[in-house]
């Protein structure tokens, strides 16, 4: 199915997790997999839940960035800067400038890999510009739609997100290969009851894509967020090896909503016809 008209809908509400350090030689960025003289890379991806500003990502993505800065101060870093990186959309072009603003974890679910982070400045409160080759380019901003019924396995579905240390979006596609739900009553008292709820979509996904939302691409609506690559054992005589085996692991929106409604916070439902509070 063709995903162009999903693409540019799902755009801009699609933000990069973003670490930025000075103060590192070009041999230490290097290191950490940049280029240049500064180190600003998205580490993970998110997307706009509530017109208040309010991200959704994956947790994992906020709880590895200490990790991340302490790498970055090893090397020789003077000063570190992790934010919410917001898209300026290049006039007749896709190449997107970023405004990083700073934010606060306001919610988590660590079963469901979840984190929900409120920046510093609300976008959706007043137009931000920046100025690229003297032209005055807004800010790229907008709220994904929830839909938070299960999908159809086969359903035509995209990924869109800044994996690799991407700093344009990039987006892969697929269909959804499961949508089946552990039903947990159905085991022994003894089951490992950590067994969480996920969908699988045949789909490449790469590190970076985290925090990403994964949508229909018939409307664009958010069924779920990406968060892992399933693996498989490697075909070969290694050991310990695993390799990729293109199916990607997505926490459904269902989970996302039930976390804003916990903390107040309104988000929109695939039809517009039913705002959630």
């Amino acid at each position: 199915m063709d995903l162009r008209h999903a693409i540019e809908k799902i755009r801009p509400s699609v933000v990069q997790i973003t670490l930025t350090a000075d103060g590192l030689s070009e041999s230490a960025i290097a290191t950490l997999g940049g280029h240049g003289r500064m180190f600003s890379r998205p580490i993970g991806s998110g997307f706009f839940a509530a017109s208040t500003g309010a991200v959704v990502t994956a947790k994992h993505v906020v709880d590895a960035l200490p990790e991340w800065e302490d790498r970055c101060r090893r090397l020789g870093a003077t000063h570190i800067h992790t934010g919410i990186g917001i898209a300026h959309l290049m006039p007749g072009g896709k190449r997107g400038v970023f405004t990083v603003v700073g934010y606060t974890v306001i919610a988590t679910d660590v079963s469901h890999d979840l984190a929900v982070l409120l920046p510093q400045r609300n976008p959706f409160t007043g137009v931000a510009y920046a100025t690229i080759n003297g032209d005055r380019v807004p800010l790229a901003c907008d709220i994904a739609c929830l839909d938070t019924t299960r999908p159809q396995e086969g359903l035509p579905v995209g990924c869109s997100g800044y994996p690799l240390m991407n700093i344009a979006l990039v987006t892969n596609s697929g269909i959804v290969a499961s949508s089946w739900t552990v039903d947990l009553g159905q085991f022994a008292s003894s089951a490992p009851h950590e067994l969480p709820d996920r969908y699988l979509a045949d789909m490449q996904i790469n590190g970076g894509n985290s925090g990403g939302p994964v949508y229909s691409a018939v409307d664009s609506s958010v069924i779920g967020m990406a968060v892992a690559s399933r693996l498989a054992p490697g075909v070969e005589a290694v050991p310990c090896r695993v390799e990729d085996a293109g199916l990607a692991v997505i926490v459904p929106s269902a989970y996302v909503a039930e976390l804003l409604d916990a903390n107040g916070i309104a988000w929109k439902a695939a039809s517009l016809a039913q705002l959630k509070m």
